[in-house]
């Protein structure tokens, strides 16, 4: 089935895995599978159905599901039986096995008496398929065309249509915000959530394909002024003493789902993007190096996700934010653990230079600012306890969120 997963004019299985969740990518190839009738599939496709149904009775009646279940099997059994060279009773044994375990399915399509009659009827047939070449050539060219044939094909994918048509309603897609709310701890996921679309051809492969079909939609686009308080923030020197009282808003909780669990009903890009969303928004700034890693690794593939202002905002403000934290940690972060986060800084004066006139003031009014708070315990202690720029980075972390939805 996987071959089929990248069909013409369609995506790489890789690509295509990032946005579709697990359980609606397996829906759409045993779809493919039906319609396409790839019947040596069907094995797969009855083992699948029965574990989900056996989960989630109500998907299909009894009816519906000892139709599908047995009608998949034993169209396999056939063509088993049909193939050249002809496959041998030890091949075809295990699936005879099956169907025999199917038994209490036959019982919800006939009386006791037709139970046995049933079943012994079809095993019979395959034996004498499997021993007799004349039966056989006579039972594919005359009785298969018309038991077996388009009206048999129909009524399974018909089956399998109302099976895969229920399921998807029962577990439809979240957008990131929702999903969210279903993340149990964001500190535990969000690595292993970046981890899991740490492959960027694969991305770009996606994000480009998305780009081919159409401009991005710039419906209420984020205001261009959004975030500007980061950056003039950053460019406030480590003098300027001004005390703003701020506020954070408390989180409601709810009920959350294991990240195994939630992999299948989303997709990893937008379980990444709704574990983001939360660190934002939970503050969970020692984090924030991975969010400013993966909001450049994209903006670099699909540059108008944010114009340029935007895209200086929230990559400097996000790296700042953590070097700030880093040099508020006790005991007090050595300059040794901090320089990668101060050079990566430094590789942004382009960004810098987006926002201001004087692109190196901005840059060495920061780092100068890190190197006061490290060497100068006093005026560190003065520094957070009043300092404007942690204020407003705090204050207006709002807009650094917005920032980060419309990118995402």
């Amino acid at each position: 089935m996987q071959k089929q997963m990248s069909g013409r004019n369609g995506l790489p299985l890789h690509s295509l895995r990032l946005m579709v969740p697990p359980l609606r990518l397996v829906s759409a190839a045993i779809w493919q599978t039906v319609q396409q009738r790839h019947v040596m599939d069907y094995g797969m496709l009855d083992e699948f159905v029965t574990m989900v149904t056996e989960m989630v009775p109500e998907l299909l009646n009894h009816s519906q599901r000892a139709q599908l279940i047995l009608g998949l099997r034993a169209r396999l059994v056939l063509e088993l039986c049909r193939s050249k060279p002809i496959t041998d009773l030890q091949t075809i044994q295990p699936h005879l096995d099956r169907i025999q375990t199917l038994t209490p399915l036959w019982g919800t399509l006939a009386t006791d008496a037709e139970v046995g009659l049933s079943e012994s009827n079809f095993l019979g047939l395959v034996q004498t398929l499997l021993k007799d070449p004349d039966e056989r050539n006579h039972f594919f060219q005359d009785v298969f065309p018309v038991e077996f044939g388009p009206s048999y094909d129909a009524a399974i994918q018909n089956l399998m249509w109302q099976f895969l048509s229920r399921l998807e309603k029962l577990l439809p897609v979240s957008n990131f915000q929702q999903a969210a709310l279903l993340l149990s701890d964001v500190a535990s996921v969000l690595e292993e959530c970046v981890e899991s679309v740490s492959h960027p051809q694969q991305m770009n492969i996606l994000l480009q394909y998305h780009r081919d079909l159409g401009p991005l939609d710039n419906h209420d686009p984020p205001s261009s002024t959004d975030g500007d308080c980061i950056l003039s923030a950053l460019c406030l020197p480590p003098v300027e003493r001004v005390v703003i009282a701020t506020e954070v808003e408390k989180e409601g909780t709810s009920p959350s789902l294991p990240l195994p669990s939630l992999r299948l009903m989303v997709p990893p890009l937008r379980l990444v993007s709704a574990a983001i969303w939360r660190t934002v928004q939970q503050r969970h700034v020692m984090d924030y190096g991975m969010l400013e890693e993966f909001v450049t690794m994209v903006t670099e593939m699909v540059p108008e996700l944010l114009n340029h202002s935007q895209r200086a905002q929230l990559i400097l403000g996000l790296r700042a934010r953590l070097v700030l934290e880093l040099c508020h940690s006790k005991p007090i972060t050595d300059l040794q653990t901090i320089q990668p986060h101060l050079d990566r800084i430094q590789t942004f004066t382009p960004l810098w230079g987006t926002q201001t006139d004087d692109g190196d003031l901005s840059d060495s009014n920061f780092l100068g600012l890190i190197q006061t708070l490290l060497k100068d315990p006093d005026e560190m202690e003065h520094f957070f306890q009043v300092s404007v720029a942690v204020r407003i980075l705090v204050q207006k972390c709002s807009l650094t969120v917005q920032l980060i939805q419309w990118s995402l």
